[in-house]
């Protein structure tokens, strides 16, 4: 499960925070939402809704400031999420089936992908009272995640084309694109 976040700390290795975003957006969505196929059938569908109203909250917060984090942030916060579950105390009931839990989820687990690009650790928080067959958990924690990451991804995206492109010149859209020639004029 820990997956994603290797991945991004391998991206915010390599490229801007926001290329990173947008490549590891692009890579769990798809990973999550082949999950979200195999467990469709187990689908809590009723948690989601709350959820995502906390989702698109967060969504609309980040699009008001174009908040990008620092690279050092965002390893802070991948670094960090592992422990948090050990942190909370026990008496803290974070069963997602409960509306309340679901819209915090949203909010929490959102703020935690837009600012560190992996949530993980800190989806599961929501899940550990929940008494959900793990199919269920399964399938309902990859539609959280798909849907998750795709806000992600249109975020860093539009914040891409808002601004300069760092993306490699293999990710760009124009590396097929001839460069235009320098002529001396007057020589």
């Amino acid at each position: 499960m820990a997956g994603g976040m290797i991945l991004m700390g391998v991206f915010i290795f390599v490229l801007s925070v926001p290329a990173a975003m947008v490549l590891h957006g692009i890579a769990q969505a798809f990973s999550n939402g082949s999950r979200v196929w195999l467990y469709r059938k187990h689908i809590k569908w009723r948690v989601l809704g709350h959820y995502a109203v906390g989702a698109l909250l967060v969504l609309a917060a980040f699009a008001t400031l174009a908040f990008v984090p620092d690279i050092g942030l965002v390893f802070i916060l991948i670094g960090s999420f592992p422990f948090l579950a050990m942190m909370l105390p026990k008496s803290i009931d974070l069963d997602m089936e409960r509306v309340p839990v679901a819209f915090g989820s949203g909010i929490a687990v959102t703020t935690a992908q837009m600012l560190a690009g992996a949530s993980g650790p800190v989806l599961d928080l929501f899940y550990v009272q929940s008494k959900m067959s793990k199919e269920a958990i399964l399938g309902t924690k990859a539609v959280t995640q798909t849907f998750g990451h795709i806000l992600k991804l249109l975020y860093y995206a539009a914040i891409m084309t808002v601004g300069s492109s760092e993306l490699p010149i293999w990710v760009s859209r124009r590396w097929w694109q001839p460069r235009s020639s320098v002529t001396l004029s007057g020589v």
